[in-house]
């Protein structure tokens, strides 16, 4: 019990840390096409880079640490979840591929002194595109991972159910955001934000209290 206890705990950190590096990153990231702008903003650009593989690669650690329990409630689905965590680090490690693409093609634009042509907007525009369309699906990965995550938090009460509910309704609502904007409808942006407070929540609830181990004796999903 003292080890899933220990684990609980670092996972909470893991998931508190994932928020603030995710959130960071975000704030830090500008997506402009004006190719001055980006060298101008190139070291904040660069530490939102670091910020953006560092939350995921945070994601990856927490689906490690989980699997020994999870797997105990059930284990395909543990393996299932474990994958979508390494897919979606795939798919950002590509997306910020493309924005360092696009910091170079900034820093060529202003050594050329800026020329007013078509193929560095172009170029912009497209690598700005490769970005957001690797985000999207990266979104979109994590909402799948997720789902099976709070489908087993919900059916061996790991954590208390209401945080799986509420779970259920965070991804669902990212989900349809994600698949709006990548049909080019407008949404809003407070959407993302109730998956974003439940991280706080299972982090702050796991430092404090933990899983409830009595499960994981048990047959939970029967």
């Amino acid at each position: 019990m003292d080890s899933i206890r220990k684990t609980a705990r670092f996972v909470g950190v893991l998931f508190l840390l994932f928020f603030i590096a995710g959130v960071s990153g975000t704030i830090l990231r500008g997506m402009s096409t004006d190719l001055t702008e980006v060298a101008q903003n190139a070291t904040q650009t660069k530490i939102s880079i670091l910020l953006d593989l560092l939350a995921n690669t945070i994601i990856v650690g927490i689906a490690v640490l989980l699997f020994p329990i999870l797997k105990k409630l059930n284990q395909q689905i543990a393996l299932w979840y474990f994958g979508f965590s390494l897919i979606g680090f795939a798919i950002i490690v590509v997306g910020n591929v493309s924005i360092y693409s696009l910091l170079t093609l900034s820093e060529e634009y202003v050594a050329l002194g800026s020329p007013d042509t078509e193929y560095f907007k172009t170029m912009a525009v497209l690598r700005i595109g490769e970005y957001f369309g690797a985000h999207f699906i990266d979104l979109l990965v994590h909402a799948l991972g997720a789902s099976l995550f709070y489908y087993l938090l919900y059916r061996s009460k790991l954590l208390p159910r209401f945080i799986s509910v509420w779970g259920f309704a965070a991804v669902t609502l990212m989900f349809t955001a994600t698949i709006l904007q990548i049909f080019d409808q407008s949404v809003s942006l407070l959407l993302y934000l109730p998956n974003g407070l439940l991280q706080l929540c299972i982090g702050t609830w796991l430092i404090i209290k933990g899983f409830n181990a009595s499960v994981l004796d048990s047959d939970p999903l029967k």
